[in-house]
């Protein structure tokens, strides 16, 4: 048996110390259950992202702020224009 730390992420508390006891004859599989944490992982931060980018979106949509945009961009090409 060994014992070996190995870093698996985890949301909850990332700087948490895991160990893992295996027999030597598959410590192989222990290491890519380590690096499929880290896929894991990435496909939830991912998932987050893509809510997040519909949430700007929609917040992009919306008639006030198309407006306040509008004025914007109206603002500074009249000011390049003066400038």
């Amino acid at each position: 048996m060994t014992c070996t730390p190995i870093d698996w992420f985890h949301l909850s508390s990332p700087s948490m110390l895991w160990l893992i006891l295996t027999h030597s004859e598959i410590w192989n599989r222990a290491k890519e259950l380590e690096a499929a944490s880290h896929i894991g992982a990435l496909k939830q931060e991912i998932a987050v992202l893509k809510n997040r980018i519909k949430e700007l979106d929609s917040v992009q949509r919306h008639p006030y702020v198309r407006f306040g945009l509008w004025v914007k961009h109206t603002l500074r090409r009249m000011t390049a224009l003066v400038g």
